[in-house]
């Protein structure tokens, strides 16, 4: 007798797969936010998220600095 459900399959999940898949719905969430309200701050977590497809990286480009400024 196999039990299958959100909750069975979300503790059979790795680590690592876990926070790829929190991941990936906030960067869902902030791009949905971006589209939403564009203000200079949502648009540099957007790029950040985009480029470096990590939350946390310390990376904006030139064009996007230009823009902000």
């Amino acid at each position: 007798m196999s039990q299958e459900g959100p909750g069975v399959r979300r503790m059979m999940e790795k680590p690592d797969d876990m926070i790829s898949n929190i991941l990936a719905r906030i960067r869902a969430q902030i791009i949905i936010l971006t589209t939403e309200k564009k203000t200079c701050k949502a648009e540099i977590v957007v790029q950040l998220n985009m480029t470096q497809g990590a939350i946390g990286d310390a990376y904006v480009s030139n064009s996007l600095k230009e823009r902000v400024l």
